[in-house]
């Protein structure tokens, strides 16, 4: 599903705490993207909740 978001424009990133630049995209391709929302998944004890592993945004 996130490849299929990837491909329509949706990046995975961080919130921040400016005003000006609430959201930083990761500085990833699509497939470094996929594999760390998958790494940072298995190190979880179950299903992420909102914003565990990252936020998405559509740029």
């Amino acid at each position: 599903m996130i490849s299929d978001l990837y491909d329509r424009g949706v990046r995975a990133g961080d919130l921040t705490s400016s005003d000006a630049h609430p959201f930083t995209p990761w500085d990833a391709t699509k497939g470094e993207t996929l594999d760390r929302i998958r790494s940072e998944m298995a190190k979880l004890p179950g299903l992420p909740d909102s914003g565990d592993i990252c936020w998405f945004t559509v740029p």
